[in-house]
């Protein structure tokens, strides 16, 4: 168990996934995930198998420390996920940020100026 720490996640190679990703995750990924029982901790592991019981996404986990027994979590008890990627995805995964942060920008600039337009089509037909 750990704290969470975002840039130190990201330099081991575990990105955060998000919730609609969660049904992604496989038998034999490396995940640390964080529980609504402990927030600010972390906890890793490897994924033995994925089930699901009664409609709800469980996960068998086999620790990273040595000597930790297996266990399983349910998704539902969990706030967040963080997968481990390949070495080298590090800089495909900053260049889809890069990318997404631009995208973000352009779409805000664009909504402020409709929102001009439409005060200058309001005070308009006033007139």
């Amino acid at each position: 168990m750990q704290g969470i720490d975002s840039e130190q996640m990201i330099n081991d190679g575990y990105f955060l996934l998000p919730e609609d990703m969660w049904a992604d995750i496989a038998a034999g990924d490396k995940i640390r995930y964080s529980m609504k029982s402990h927030p600010g901790a972390t906890y890793g592991g490897t994924v033995g198998y994925v089930m699901v019981v009664d409609g709800e996404r469980k996960f068998r986990m086999s620790p990273e420390r040595q000597g930790g027994n297996n266990f399983i979590h349910s998704t539902s008890a969990m706030t967040a996920i963080w997968k481990k990627y390949a070495a080298g995805s590090a800089i495909e995964f900053k260049l889809i940020t890069i990318s997404l942060l631009d995208k973000k920008k352009s779409i805000a600039k664009l909504e402020a100026r409709v929102e001009a337009l439409e005060l200058q089509l309001s005070r308009a037909a006033k007139k």
